[in-house]
């Protein structure tokens, strides 16, 4: 388009303004002519009374049309509701503020929430749904997903995880009055250790007089764990660190470790090993008013200055200021987590076995350790619906979103559940181990299954790796943990035969492809 056709022609509109008063003048005697004639007055009334009803008519088409559109978009809006599935976030109380990153990201991911009656295809329960809904827990329908497992409170309950003596990373602990004797005469062969006090919800920790807290143990139940008294230190703080774990399988089992970050959180008060005062509880406890990590000195400068996740800020600290190797220090802290699940499975076997099995579980489960000033890792214990919300620590907000972000896509929320979609994963599941023989001297199947004869293995076999197999290709920054990519595949006392076929299947894929041997 040349430039003159979009400037103003100032000449053109001065010919037409002068054209137009010439004809002007030439009209006036005939327009006067019309004006005065009874005919022309009647078909004048007529063409504006033909106007009117014309406009009219285009007026009513349009409102048509609009009220047309309207119906298809509501129920559009109305169609589109129904087909997307439906969440039921749960906890007591009505206020779910602290739920608030958790239904924002099933928002993300295409939900709507729900309520109790409506035909939900995932349930979110902040309380442990096995005893506060298990009506509703015993009539799960198929591909109805449930964010608990039962049994799972065999590693998240005090009484279960914290006295069991198998896992030696946890600090001693004793259930008061059920081992009062055990613990006066411990008390008597240590008399330098310092105990503190815990409820069972994990709450009220402070340090005891171990004499005075066994002689009152037999009000109600307590328990006492030993207190780790020379912990690591920074900016002369001690702090935990959160590790978050998702378990996708019981049978065989499934479990994960999210390396995407940890949570670093420091006590309020410093510490002070040589002065120590039991009633200072901010110097000992984390609390709800932790020092969150970009308020100390020595790791925000990596942390907000060069915007290192807390894990990683605190990988630099211990290689710049200590010299020390962090990668052994997370392994153990991962070889630690897996124990824990593979030495509770078994029981968490047994309780599931009261529960139908129609519907899909996952878990997330946070575990706290401590480093002593050695770093050596210490276990204190591992919660249930760990906290998500950032209204304490809003700059939470993001790491929270990430890791649910992760969780969703391992376990597969935003994916369709119809079998046409997971059929193209069937051959992808095969595997020949390498010591199977190529030509069987005998093809019927007998005990044990065994990946040699994929033709004998059951369905539910089958099934279990096409879900190992999803999780494998959607974990995003979540790694396998259980089965452990460097374990041996031979059984293992606690091993059923599913824990031991999927072992085996995993080492298969490992010599397939070295990106499933970590």
């Amino acid at each position: 388009m040349d430039r003159e056709d979009l400037e103003p022609r100032v000449g053109s509109e001065k010919k037409h303004v002068a054209s137009t008063t010439s004809a002007s003048r030439t009209l006036q005697p005939s327009a006067t002519v019309y004006a005065n004639s009874p005919v022309s007055y009647s078909v004048a009334v007529v063409s504006l009374l033909v106007v009117s009803i014309a406009l009219l008519y285009e007026v009513r088409q349009l409102c048509l049309n609009n009220n047309i559109l309207l119906v298809s978009l509501n129920a559009t809006t109305k169609a589109t509701n129904e087909v997307k599935p439906i969440v039921w976030v749960y906890s007591k109380g009505s206020d779910q503020s602290h739920l608030r990153h958790v239904i924002e990201s099933f928002r993300r991911y295409g939900y709507r929430l729900g309520e109790r009656a409506d035909r939900w295809s995932v349930l979110w329960s902040h309380d442990y749904p096995f005893t506060e809904l298990a009506s509703d827990m015993r009539e799960l329908k198929p591909g109805q997903v449930v964010n608990h497992f039962p049994g799972s409170g065999y590693i998240t309950n005090k009484a279960s995880l914290s006295t069991d003596r198998s896992i030696r990373e946890l600090p001693l602990t004793f259930r008061l009055p059920a081992q009062k004797d055990e613990f006066l005469q411990n008390i008597d062969e240590r008399p330098h250790v310092m105990w503190v006090q815990k409820n069972r919800d994990h709450r009220g920790i402070h340090v005891v007089d171990p004499v005075e807290v066994a002689a009152a143990a037999d009000d109600e139940e307590t328990f006492v764990q030993e207190l780790i008294a020379n912990p690591l230190l920074i900016d002369g703080k001690k702090f935990d660190i959160g590790v978050y774990v998702a378990m996708t399988s019981l049978e065989p089992l499934r479990v994960y470790v999210y390396r995407g970050d940890v949570l670093l959180r420091f006590c309020a008060r410093p510490y002070d090993a040589l002065h120590f005062n039991a009633s200072d509880l901010d110097s000992y406890v984390v609390g709800d008013d932790y020092t969150p990590i970009w308020d100390m000195p020595s790791l925000a400068r990596y942390y907000v200055s060069d915007q290192l996740s807390m894990k990683t800020s605190l990988d630099v600290y211990l290689r710049t200021q200590m010299v020390a190797d962090s990668g052994a220090l997370w392994s153990e802290v991962e070889r630690i987590v897996a124990s824990v699940y593979t030495r509770k499975a078994e029981a968490m076997r047994r309780s599931a076995s009261r529960w139908p099995r129609m519907g899909r579980f996952f878990e997330l489960v946070r575990f706290d350790f401590v480093l002593d000033d050695a770093l050596g890792v210490h276990l204190l214990e591992a919660n249930m619906s760990p906290n998500l919300s950032s209204a304490h620590f809003p700059a939470n907000g993001p790491f929270y979103e990430q890791l649910l972000f992760s969780l969703f896509s391992l376990v597969g929320l935003g994916a369709s559940n119809s079998a046409d979609d997971w059929r193209f994963l069937d051959r992808a599941t095969s595997v020949l181990p390498s010591d199977c023989p190529v030509q069987p001297v005998d093809r019927r199947c007998e005990q044990p299954a065994s990946l040699c004869a994929a033709s004998c293995l059951s369905t539910a076999h089958k099934q279990a790796f096409r879900a190992a197999l999803w999780e494998h290709l959607h974990r995003k920054q979540f790694a396998r943990l259980v089965p452990r990519p460097d374990a041996s595949v031979e059984p293992e006392a606690n091993m059923t035969e599913a824990d031991r076929i999927m072992a085996q299947w995993y080492a298969a894929k490992c010599m397939q492809d070295s990106e499933w041997c970590r």
